[in-house]
């Protein structure tokens, strides 16, 4: 299960080259998918015993549930529904796209008895739908049944996951979270954008409608050009999430947020008094700054996550939001970031004193960049966790040797990334600490790493900077 885990959620495909690599990065990533949820089917038994949640692959699983629900068993507090039936991989010509999975619907599981019994249920909290052939596919009835449980006073659910959200299904959360003030934590994942399902459905009802020459399917097909826009349905998605004021965890995954969408976002962020947990995953953000500065106005923000955005590409951008006086948590992974210009982020690190956790993964940070980095983490001591994996030359001395018109050496150095590691877990070791009170809390805290000299030596000279030739910190006592 960890390795899966591992292997999908922080594996990260480079750009191919050539299509024959395409093939081959999606074919894995398909694969990774497939024996993800044969994880989850193999060890389910496992996590009943360990925990409430109950993890469910087959029809007879979720018939047993839904007579849990009516019973009101109080030990059936989380479930999570898994679509593991055959599927085949199909790509639409993009290699940078993700596989679309087409599954099998002879074997779709019906949850439609379970989102009926869910609307009388006060011990459910939590519900997760993952599987392509969960929320593309489900139908208007249960769409609606799920509403109705959702907007329940009598339901309890506080947190819900959606995997391959669809067109059809937009308009039914809108409508739930505009009623609903007892939903805490929504998780949406667009596994295929909008934009494409919207032109699956145009080219399908073209298609029956080149076939039967039927009245209906025109019919259909002036219903989809009204109606069923993705920037419409987006647009009444997010100004629903504005109105509701319950809401304290968003997630959303591969939506595209154009610049219309981006500002419409901003509005929620700042109508919305309840929200202190947003991430925006791969959602192609075009208007980054103003987003950043209405978060750090909003002075509510505990974790903030845009991974996977590319279009962000300068760390000055997303400076605004280190100025957050409740932000513990920032993820930037693979988003583009080489430069600071102005050494504005750089300095907001070095101001701030609430960030806990930064990740910079996989991101093509300049040498520069790093050394400005570098100089505010030596005045940083709250920052614990850095996330850093770089895409650097691997020798450190390639700068020397590489000539000056080399872009190469223009990168951040594994030595540099060493270097920023090194003062994040000095703080994590309790470097702060040892400034405030050096001997009552050197003996401990250098006991607790006895396995690392580096940090032991760093502790040492938090302490006695003298006694090393350097000029004692400001917060030393």
């Amino acid at each position: 299960q960890v390795y899966c885990w591992s292997r999908i959620g922080r594996t990260v495909t480079p750009p191919p080259t050539n299509s024959c690599l395409a093939k081959m990065l999606a074919a894995r990533h398909f694969a990774l998918q497939r024996e993800w949820t044969a994880s989850h089917a193999r060890h389910s038994s496992i996590r009943r015993q360990n925990s409430n949640t109950e993890w469910l692959d087959s029809q007879a699983g979720v018939n047993a549930t839904v007579e849990r629900i009516k019973n009101h068993d109080p030990t059936l507090t989380q479930i999570k529904i898994i679509q593991s039936s055959g599927a085949a991989a199909t790509t639409n010509g993009d290699h940078h796209q993700h596989p679309i999975p087409e599954y099998d619907t002879s074997n779709q599981l019906q949850c439609l008895g379970l989102f009926r019994a869910l609307k009388h249920n006060r011990t459910v909290t939590s519900l997760a739908l993952i599987g392509a052939g969960l929320g593309h596919n489900m139908d208007w009835t249960s769409s609606q049944a799920l509403t109705q449980a959702v907007v329940a006073p009598s339901c309890g659910l506080e947190r819900l996951q959606i995997t391959h959200v669809s067109l059809a299904l937009l308009p039914w959360l809108a409508s739930a979270l505009d009623r609903t003030q007892h939903l805490k934590h929504l998780h949406l994942t667009f596994g295929q954008s909008l934009q494409q399902q919207e032109q699956q459905q145009r080219e399908r009802i073209q298609q029956e409608q080149r076939v039967n020459n039927g009245v209906q399917a025109a019919t259909n097909m002036a219903e989809l050009l009204t109606r069923s826009k993705a920037s419409q349905l987006t647009w009444m998605l997010l100004t629903a999430l504005a109105r509701n004021q319950g809401l304290e965890s968003l997630h959303l995954h591969e939506m595209d947020l154009s610049e219309y969408e981006t500002t419409t976002l901003i509005q929620v962020i700042q109508e919305n008094t309840t929200l202190k947990e947003l991430r925006l995953v791969k959602c192609n953000l075009t208007n980054v700054q103003p987003l950043c500065q209405a978060i750090q106005q909003s002075q509510r923000f505990i974790k903030v996550d845009l991974s996977h955005n590319d279009t962000i590409a300068k760390l000055e951008q997303v400076a605004p939001l280190l100025e957050c006086p409740q932000l513990t948590e920032l993820s930037l992974s693979q988003c583009g970031l080489k430069n600071d210009e102005g050494n504005m982020f750089g300095q907001a690190l070095q101001a701030n004193t609430r960030l806990q956790r930064l990740s910079l993964d996989m991101n093509p940070l300049t040498a520069t960049c790093a050394q400005n980095l570098l100089e505010a983490l030596q005045f940083n001591t709250t920052l614990l966790r850095l996330f850093l994996f770089v895409t650097s030359p691997p020798d450190d001395t390639s700068g020397d040797t590489q000539q000056p018109g080399d872009e190469s050496t223009c990168l951040m150095t594994t030595r540099q990334a060493r270097e920023l590691r090194y003062w994040a877990n000095l703080n994590e070791a309790g470097r702060a600490r040892v400034q405030r009170q050096p001997f009552q809390t050197l003996p401990p805290l250098a006991a607790s790493v006895k396995h690392e000299p580096p940090l032991i030596f760093g502790l040492l000279q938090e302490a006695a900077p003298l006694l090393f030739g350097q000029t004692p910190s400001s917060t030393t006592t």
